[in-house]
């Protein structure tokens, strides 16, 4: 099922009840999907890091089986093992948030990849089933390793990150399907998804940066208090108490600076009986 579908196959226009029902079974799926992520978040991290890991397996073996039902012949197994293994070598890499060994392990596959597309029998165009097993690991491993990554972004609590852009993508997609459905008129890609418009593009855009700009300015401030266990306002100005001790002090210690240090008077001992100078 495509987002915003607009139409039918066949050109009519689709129903309003068989439109939403279709985006019925879009929030159920989601709301599904983002329970999983929430009780790994939730887990731990290695439990999440797992759980991405089989999200990519699973998310390669459609994307294979798709392409093999149309004739291709991609290296499924090495691809899978390999697009699957991308999220664990990032878990390594979470605090460092250095790429550098996910480039090296995406170029350690290439060799073995052409090896087995070349040399393997039945392989009508090596170069194609190439190019597809590289599109998959790097769309479906190494995209969603980054979810992984993303738990190093914020130390004290490591969960927000992932979590918002989970939120993101999610409001954007049932947005752009209602906004499409509802008002839109302009195809955005009539030969790969018929239904998905510019209306439904723009929709989904202007709600996920929306589900952005609350997430910064206001969900994670509130959840920053959780590191130092005050409130929202100890971590925007110092308690009262401090604020108010500090002018206390003035006044207390200028008088006492006068009265320890007074100011030296003339001595009258040095004057003669009739009031004359020596």
């Amino acid at each position: 099922m495509t987002p915003e579908d607009l139409s039918d196959p066949s050109g009519q226009k689709r129903s309003t009840a068989s439109r939403f029902a279709g985006f019925a079974v879009r929030v159920v799926s989601a709301v599904i999907l983002v329970l999983i992520i929430v009780i790994l978040l939730w887990w731990g991290e290695i439990p999440f890091m797992v759980g991405i890991s089989l999200i990519a397996l699973g998310g390669l073996w459609e994307f294979y089986s798709t392409f093999s039902r149309h004739g291709y012949k991609p290296a499924m197994l090495l691809s899978m093992a390999a697009g699957s293994a991308l999220p664990v070598i990032a878990f390594f890499l979470r605090d460092s948030q250095d790429l550098a060994p996910l480039a090296l392990a995406l170029a350690l596959y290439l060799p073995v990849l052409f090896a087995w597309c070349i040399f393997r029998r039945g392989s009508e165009s090596p170069t194609t089933d190439i190019s597809v097993s590289l599109l998959g690991v790097v769309m479906v491993g190494f995209c969603l390793s980054h979810f992984v990554l993303m738990l190093g972004l914020d130390a004290g609590i490591p969960w927000t990150v992932p979590f918002t852009i989970i939120v993101m993508v999610w409001v954007c997609d049932a947005v752009a399907y209602l906004a499409g459905s509802a008002i839109g008129r302009h195809k955005m890609a009539p030969r790969i998804s018929p239904g998905k418009s510019w209306e439904g593009f723009v929709g989904g855009t202007i709600a996920a940066m929306a589900v952005a700009f609350f997430a910064t300015s206001i969900a994670l401030t509130v959840l920053a208090t959780h590191r130092t266990g005050g409130s929202v306002i100890d971590n925007v100005a110092p308690p009262a108490s401090t604020g108010d001790a500090a002018p206390a002090q003035a006044p207390v210690n200028l008088p006492a600076v006068s009265v320890m240090s007074p100011p030296r008077l003339p001595s009258t001992r040095r004057l003669k009986p009739n009031g004359a100078e020596r």
